[in-house]
């Protein structure tokens, strides 16, 4: 490690010019990163959490329980990794909850899943589907859309210029609509009518479901494509439902001559308001690789565009912007670093009464904190709370580290060596010291990061953040020679009292530091009354 560090100084010394290059190019790509590196309000964790939805219309809870979810939970019992199973039944349906160990392929488990719901022998008619929770499927913006309408038309305006707009934008997988009066079809049966034509109410139902399908139909093959073909047998209109044919024991009976078909309001499951308004609410939910900042700005924006062309009295409120919250929570940290970076340069100036020295300091943390955000983005990291923590951790760690190196090669000068000899000298006696700090720090909060879990994922983003550690390591290294020109160029005076005064406030602070040894205030004043010779 020495050797490694003695001619990383060296050659940064000797080629001075590409060191300068080397860090343009770094700021420069550091800048790059800053403007495109992803911003999340809380950091990408995977949940080790599947949840099996099997709805069965028309079921009450018991039955539910002995035909739905007591089928699935054996069916499930013995999955790869499953830790607990949670189930509700409600009427008409029954959610399982299924707790994995943390680093199991949730998508070799949805496979599975789905194998042996295929052969669970559940009832027909009950629809199943299996969900991930995903930080990703939160909305980034919510809003809602309010005006002297009903809430149908609000809806209808909604779903026909609010959401095709917003599915344009880039990074936006979907857009909901939550309230509005839905509305639906209601056949009402004669039961009279029925009976004396002798139907039944099945064969009304078999007779709905049978002619509104969609049927595979084969294929086309075309050379090396092959097309799908499917018959589409759909309603389109009430017409088409009332002109159904039903067979019966005297022939064919019309639906609409036994039954009125019409269109009704669906029964509310929500309501929704704005204000004390009555209002539709409108959730946006970005894709999992977009940047959640760039998305809502761009939604937001959209939705300006977007009110001015809906109809007078129509006005859209929006009550959650998620980016709101990233930007406050990555300016407070930033803001707590910048003062805590002034703080500590503020306090190396008073101890070392140089402001060269305390600007080549200073130089260390900006820079080290550009490659660490480069490194971060490179990863596959974003910003987040998480990440930005273990920054605001490490920027101390940085100024300490650089006074040591400052400090020690400022020692070796005062004993009469020359300048290339003292940043060689004095950075390689400290290597070990540094690489002992880091190792410290970095033992302090690794065993956490390895205890697994979600306390795990969220430690080992901390230490993801604390890498400035590591470029803060080499961004020292390759400022000795920079230190030792600032230090050199301040040539010591004799025979003043100020002169002495200053080396006897020096000697003490030399003195403190273990790695300078008891003679280190001695050298220090010889130094003071004689010149370093170059």
């Amino acid at each position: 490690m020495r050797r490694v560090v003695s001619w990383l100084t060296e050659y940064s010394y000797r080629k001075a010019w590409l060191v300068i290059v080397a860090v343009v190019l770094m700021v420069g790509f550091g800048g790059y990163t800053f403007m495109n590196v992803q911003q999340e309000l809380i950091p990408d964790i995977d949940f080790p959490l599947l949840t099996v939805v099997a709805e069965a219309p028309g079921s009450q809870p018991d039955d539910v329980v002995r035909t739905v979810t007591g089928p699935i939970e054996t069916a499930l019992s013995d999955l790869d990794g499953l830790k607990s199973t949670e189930t509700t039944s409600i009427a008409g349906l029954g959610v399982t909850q299924l707790n994995f160990e943390y680093g199991t392929n949730l998508d070799k488990a949805k496979a599975q899943i789905a194998e042996r719901l295929a052969t669970a022998g559940l009832p027909a008619g009950v629809r199943t589907s299996v969900l991930a929770f995903d930080v990703t499927s939160l909305p980034v913006v919510t809003f809602s859309l309010q005006g002297a309408l009903s809430q149908a038309e609000l809806a209808a305006v909604a779903d026909s210029q609010i959401v095709p707009a917003l599915r344009q934008i880039h990074g936006v997988a979907s857009v909901e609509v939550a309230g509005g009066g839905l509305t639906e079809i209601v056949v009402t049966v004669d039961r009279k009518a029925m009976l004396d034509a002798g139907l039944t109410y099945n064969q009304i139902a078999a007779a709905l479901r049978e002619n509104n399908v969609i049927l595979p139909s084969g294929q086309i093959q075309s050379g090396d494509t092959v097309i799908p073909l499917q018959t589409v047998a759909t309603y389109t209109s009430i017409d088409q439902i009332r002109e159904i044919g039903l067979r019966s024991r005297d022939g064919v009976v019309i639906l609409g001559s036994i039954a009125t078909v019409e269109e009704a309001p669906a029964r509310a499951v929500g309501i929704n308001r704005t204000d004390g308004e009555p209002s539709v609410g409108i959730r946006v939910i970005k894709t999992g690789s977009a940047n959640t900042v760039d998305v809502a700005h761009a939604v937001t924006s959209k939705l300006d565009a977007i009110e001015a062309g809906l109809p007078q009295g129509l006005t859209v409120t929006v009550t959650q912007d998620q980016s709101e919250f990233i930007t406050e929570s990555i300016n407070g940290v930033v803001i707590e670093g910048l003062i805590g970076g002034v703080l500590a340069i503020l306090v190396v100036f008073l101890f070392l009464s140089n402001w060269r020295s305390t600007l080549v300091t200073a130089v260390s943390i900006p820079l080290s904190i550009i490659v660490a955000v480069i490194l971060l983005d490179q990863l596959g990291h974003s910003l987040n709370i998480m990440t930005l923590g273990g920054l605001t951790i490490a920027i101390g760690r940085v100024i300490d580290d650089s006074i040591v190196v400052l400090e020690n090669i400022y020692r070796h000068m005062a004993r009469g060596e020359k300048t290339f000899a003292a940043i060689i000298n004095g950075s390689r006696e400290v290597t070990i010291a540094i690489v002992g700090a880091t190792a410290t720090t970095v033992a302090v909060f690794l065993p956490l990061g390895l205890t697994g879990g979600l306390i795990g994922q969220l430690f080992l983003l901390l230490l993801a953040g604390g890498s400035i550690r590591a470029p803060g390591l080499a961004a020292r290294c390759d400022h000795g020679d920079t230190c030792a020109g600032s230090l050199h160029h301040r040539r010591p005076r004799q025979g003043r009292r100020g002169t002495r005064r200053r080396a006897h406030l020096h000697g003490p602070a030399l003195s403190t530091c273990p790695s300078l040894g008891a003679r280190a205030p001695v050298a220090h004043c010889r130094h003071r009354r004689g010149d370093v010779h170059r």
